[in-house]
């Protein structure tokens, strides 16, 4: 299959998803180098620092993706800018994590503004830009990268459902009132159940974007 192949609308939408990641973390960078200037002291807004810069570093290469300045990979490219994005932007507000656990979290306020919307707005630029990639990947080599995906899937489906489950707070109570034994039991089999799984997983993506590389 040739590059011709590669719907051109990707490349496209590459160039507008980085964009847009890199002018929200350079608006954030802006705001903490402010902060940081009238004299704040928290350790979090220096690491916020370097997580927005490795944001507007991942945008740049997005973009120069897009512009189709890597040609024989646009799909990886796009898959570890996106990837960068996205777990870039959960680290940066651990209320994003805190609150998914549903335990309450105080955001993180930055000139009286909370950072957590922007924060989801990083981690929804930065899925929407791994899932660019794997339809970028299709597109190049559609019938063998096929495969490879929907064994991702397949494989990386029960991951998702137990995290989700292991958030569900009736789960998180049931799981605590278990006995010591049971509980240390289910977490080491689960451990290595969905670690494989996940494993197994991450190894049919990385075979689907390789396929679409040679093709």
């Amino acid at each position: 299959m040739t590059m011709s192949a590669r719907p051109k609308w990707s490349l496209t939408a590459c160039l507008a998803i980085s964009a847009a990641a890199a002018m929200l973390a350079a608006l954030g960078l802006g705001a903490t180098a402010l902060e940081l200037a009238r004299g704040a002291r928290e350790v979090q807004l220096w690491f916020l620092v370097v997580f927005e810069l490795v944001v507007i570093g991942a945008g740049v290469f997005g973009m120069l993706t897009g512009l189709g300045r890597f040609s024989e990979a646009p799909a990886l490219s796009m898959l570890i800018c996106g990837g960068s994005i996205f777990t870039v932007s959960v680290l940066a507000e651990p209320a994003l994590v805190i609150r998914l656990t549903g335990a309450p979290g105080q955001a993180l306020v930055i000139g009286g503004v909370s950072v957590l919307p922007f924060t989801f707005a990083g981690v929804v630029l930065g899925m929407a830009l791994m899932l660019l990639a794997g339809v970028s990947a299709l597109a190049r080599g559609r019938e063998k990268s096929r495969w490879y995906l929907v064994r991702a899937a397949a494989t990386g489906l029960p991951v998702v459902l137990a995290a989700g489950l292991a958030l569900w707070p009736p789960v998180q109570k049931a799981f605590m009132a278990m006995p010591g034994v049971a509980s240390a039991l289910v977490a080491v089999i689960g451990f290595f159940v969905l670690g494989g799984l996940l494993s197994a997983s991450l190894h049919c993506v990385i075979r689907a974007f390789e396929v679409a590389v040679r093709e």
